[in-house]
This record gives structure tokens, sequence and C-alpha cells, in this order.
């Protein structure tokens, strides 16, 4: 009886899993082939020298990777331009929707809600319509920032923004700020929804206001979707691509390239795809590199008994 109660078991278990595994096994199909497949193949890629048309490729080893680090000022240029995006999202970005999400969030009124709609606009619109859309404001000739310059009697402070060496990187650290603004804002408006009323009544009440009360009671609760809010900062750092092409098209000279525009300036225009592959190696090392960083530096903070805890 024991042996048959064993399989009835056994049988009941095996098709449990084939149950779960037929739901899971195609989503599992597609992310090896559209995620792991593509990423496997473009490092293969990097060690070859290919134009991504004939059929044969030849095998040059680490060169492309030694090109990179050796002979090529423009990656580090891109390299350097991904890191200046970094710091103005983690110094400007982020700290500045959070604050804005905190007074929507002490107003509690119709109208926060309203600007909070109106902060997440950008994010809905297509990244080809923001860059059209940032082209005209920047246009020397016509664009609203010149022509508002030139009302006020300031043409001296003109400028071809966009091709300008001088302007340029920073005319789009600017459209980078303005587009994901919004988004932050509403992931720090729903975190800061989600706090418990009688902890902040509490500790207002034990006079903890303003600097202190964010410092020490909010900004721990929030410590999670902080955490989150970063990591997505963090890596969209180095996904930049279709409103940086769509503004400058990594002009002029390269110096609004990012690496994604680098890449695809190598691999698709150049025709050299084994180069752009090889950047695009790199590209993914940063993002993981990143990723494991923060949460390294979140785990001892948390064991610190720093963010982790209220």
């Amino acid at each position: 009886m024991s042996h048959y109660t064993t399989a009835v078991k056994n049988a009941s278990t095996w098709r449990r899993k084939l149950f779960i595994g037929f739901f899971i096994g195609p989503a599992l199909l597609l992310i090896l082939i559209y995620a792991y497949w593509p990423i496997i193949s473009t490092v293969n890629y990097s060690f070859h020298s290919w134009n991504g048309i004939s059929k044969e490729m030849t095998w040059v080893g680490f060169s492309n990777y030694s090109k990179l680090f050796t002979a090529d000022p423009y990656f580090f240029n891109s390299l350097k331009n991904n890191l200046l995006i970094i710091i103005v999202s983690l110094l400007i970005q982020l700290p500045l929707s959070f604050f804005t999400a905190y007074i929507i969030y002490k107003l509690r009124s119709k109208w926060g809600e309203i600007s909070k709609v109106i902060f997440y606009i950008p994010c809905i619109l297509n990244m080809v319509m923001i860059g059209l859309l940032w082209r005209f404001l920047y246009d020397y000739q016509y664009g609203t920032i010149n022509t508002f310059l030139r009302s006020i009697h300031l043409s001296g402070w003109t400028r071809v923004w966009l091709t300008d060496p001088k302007t340029a990187i920073g005319s789009i650290l600017i459209v980078v700020v303005w587009v994901y603004f919004g988004y932050h804002c509403l992931i720090h408006s729903a975190g800061l929804s989600s706090m418990p009323t009688e902890i902040l009544e509490s500790a207002e009440i034990e006079g903890a206001k303003g600097r202190v009360l964010i410092s020490q009671i909010i900004i721990p609760m929030l410590s999670e979707v902080l955490r989150v809010s970063l990591i997505i900062s963090l890596v969209g750092s180095f996904q930049f691509f279709d409103l940086i092409w769509i503004i400058t098209g990594g002009g002029p000279f390269h110096r609004t390239d990012v690496l994604a525009t680098y890449m695809y300036n190598q691999a698709f225009q150049a025709r050299e795809f084994g180069y752009g592959g090889a950047i695009a190696v790199i590209i993914l090392i940063c993002a993981l590199a990143a990723t494991i960083i923060q949460n390294l530096w979140q785990r001892e903070n948390a064991k610190g008994g720093g963010a982790g805890e209220i």
C-alpha cells in the first residue's frame, strides 16, 4: 500500500511539474531566442572582423577590445558622456524628482495629482517626437530658446546649441533630465503614498521636521523604492540611443556620442560589426557592474543599520 501511495505521489508531482513547464516553457524559449542568444552572438562577433554582409568572419581575438582601449579616443569620449548622464541623473534628476514628489505629497491636493500626470507626459511620448521637438527648441534661427533670448535683448547669449562643441553635451543632458524626471517622480510619489501615516505623525509630534524628517525617517522607509529608482537610472544611462541619435546623431565630431550611438555608428554605418559587437559587450558589462555595485552597497548599508532600517 505504501509503494502504491508513493507512486501516486510521484505521478502527481510529475504532472504538476509538466503542467508548470507547459506554461513556463514557451516564455523561457522566447527569452532564450530573443534575449540570451543575441548576447551570445554579439560576444562571438566581438572576437571577429566582419562587415555584416559576407558569410566569412575573420578571427581577431581580443584585437577589437585592444583597439577600443588603446587607439580609439572616441570610445573614451562616449564612455565619458555615459558617466556624465549617470552623474546628472544621480545628483540632479533623482533628488529633484524626490523633492518634487515630497512637495506634492505634503500638499495633498488635486493640483498635485494633475501635476504628476503633466510631469509623466514626456515618458509616454515617442522618443522621435521628443527629439524633433528639442531640435526645434534649440534651432539657432527659429528655435524657441534663441527667439526668447532675442526678445529680452540677450542676443549675445544665443548659440548654435547642438553644433557647438561647448554646449552640445550640456543641451543633451537638459533633455535627459526633462524626459525621465516625471517617471522617477511618479515612482517616488507611489512610495510616499504607501508610507504609514502613523509613523510620520509620531515623528512630527516628537519634533522631527524638515531635513531631519526626510533624512532619518522618510528616506530609510523608502529605501527599497529609492533603490529601484536608482537601478533604473543607472542601467538606463547605458541604454540611451534613440533620443541622442535623433537630436544630434552623436555630433558634432562625436562630442555627444554615448556608447550605444557609437556602437551603432561603428556597426551599421562603418560596417565594422565585430568592433561594434565589442562596444556592445562593454555596454553590457558596465550595466551589470553598475547594478552589482549598487546591490552590494545596499546590502552593506542594510547590514550596518543604514538605509535598510528605520
